[in-house]
This record gives structure tokens, C-alpha cells and sequence, in this order.
């Protein structure tokens, strides 16, 4: 027990050891298209849920992926699938409802908020504590581009923002963060973003806080999200 309490709280308190920023394919274009995920169930998913869509509006050549903390993330979709494996064995809404689930990781379906709350919630605190530490350094690697490229006379670089799940807390502590650069300083730092779309973030602000942050885009701000799902992972965490 003692052993197992120490290394829940190495965990919590160690700082990040993995993170990079890697291209599908290699790049074709200052335009980044930056995919995060939230958790996995193979290293595969850090790419396959990006997978590009001969009708989407950009090419792989603009599409990147956020790669950290993988055997955490790994370990929570772990546990995640087998919730799942263990609602197959219930009823058939719940068997619908797993392979629905399992088919679209994207798309985490809302009985698996209740799991989430109830076995969980320390795991995903972790994933949300790296997340943020994570989208700080995305901010800063991105704002460091943008000098590097007017230093050299190149057009600057400009993103689209997508995450889901933890990938989707850590775009929004990326956006906090160039906020803060923006606000101290550094105003190149407010023209870097043209979309962002979060997906089941498990993150809370204010109103004024949203509109902060919304105004760093200057396309389009999407947030999907179930407000009961947040609601009771609020009321829960606190």
C-alpha cells in the first residue's frame, strides 16, 4: 500500500517527459493543422483519428500531431476499454453504446462519464495536469516559430487547434497561454490561431475567460461538449 501511495504521488507531481510535435507527412506548408488526443488504445491512435479525409479543407502536408505522455494515456484508454468490455456483457443498448464508442474515439459517449467519475477521476486529473503543462510548451514552441520566421523574412506560421478529450485540454491551456504571451508583451502571439474545435474537454471557465480565448482565433471557435457530462465532473472533482 505504502509503495503504491508513493508512486500515485510521484506521478502527480512529476513534470513532463515526453512531448513533441510531429508531421504526418513531411510538411508542405506554414499552415498547421495540430491534432491532439486524449487517450489511446494503441500507440496508432495518436495519428488515426487524423487520418485525413479526401474532403476535408487541408492536406496532410499541413496536418501534425501532439505526442505526449503516451504510456498514460495509453494506460487510461486501457482501462477505458475495458469498462467498455465489461457494459458488452450487460444488455444490448449497452453493447450498441460500447461499439459505438470503441468505433469513434473521438466521440466519448456519455455513459462513460459515470466510469470516468467513479474509477478514474485520479488518472484523470493526471492526464489534465500534463495536458496543461503540455499546451503551455505547445504555445511557447508555436510563438518561437513566429519569431524565427520574421527574423528570417518568412511569412509567419498560422494553426488550426484540434483535441479531443485530454488532447482538447491541452489546446485549451494553449490558448491560455498565448493569451497570457499576447497580454504580456508579446502580440504576435495573438495572431496564430485561425480554427479551434475541442471535443469533450474536460476543462471549466468563465464566460469572460471564453471570450478571451475565443478572440485569439480568427476563424472558428468550436466546443462539443455534454453540459451534464461537465457538470458532473465538476461537482465531483470538487
Amino acid at each position: 500500500l505504502g509503495k503504491a501511495i508513493f508512486d500515485r504521488l510521484v506521478l502527480r507531481t512529476t513534470i513532463v517527459r515526453e512531448f513533441s510535435l510531429e508531421p504526418l507527412v513531411p510538411p508542405l506548408s506554414p499552415h498547421r493543422v495540430i491534432c491532439v488526443s486524449g487517450f489511446l488504445r494503441h500507440v496508432g491512435d495518436l495519428v488515426q483519428p487524423w487520418e485525413i479525409n479526401p474532403d476535408a479543407p487541408w492536406t496532410a502536408g499541413q496536418s501534425m500531431f501532439v505526442r505526449f505522455e503516451v504510456d498514460i494515456l495509453w494506460k487510461l484508454g486501457l482501462l477505458l476499454s475495458d469498462y467498455i468490455g465489461r457494459q458488452l456483457k450487460k444488455s444490448t443498448p449497452e453493447i450498441v453504446k460500447g461499439v459505438f464508442a470503441l468505433s469513434n474515439p473521438i466521440s466519448l459517449a456519455n455513459q462513460l462519464v459515470h466510469m470516468v467519475l467513479q474509477e478514474l477521476g485520479d488518472l484523470m486529473d493526471i492526464v489534465n495536469e500534463r495536458a496543461a503543462q503540455v499546451g503551455r510548451l505547445l504555445a511557447r514552441q508555436l510563438f518561437e516559430s513566429v519569431e524565427q520566421a520574421e527574423k528570417s523574412g518568412r511569412a509567419p506560421p498560422t494553426v488550426n487547434l484540434i483535441g479531443f478529450s485530454g488532447g482538447a485540454a491541452l489546446v485549451f491551456s494553449c490558448l491560455q497561454e498565448l493569451r497570457y504571451l499576447a497580454e504580456h508583451g508579446c502580440p504576435p502571439a495573438s495572431d496564430i490561431v485561425c480554427d479551434v474545435v475541442l471535443i469533450g474537454a474536460p476543462v471549466h471557465a468563465s464566460t469572460e475567460e471564453w471570450t478571451k480565448l475565443r478572440q485569439l482565433a480568427s476563424g472558428r471557435f468550436v466546443n462539443g461538449y455534454s453540459e451534464d457530462s461537465v457538470l458532473k465532473w465538476y461537482s465531483f472533482r470538487r
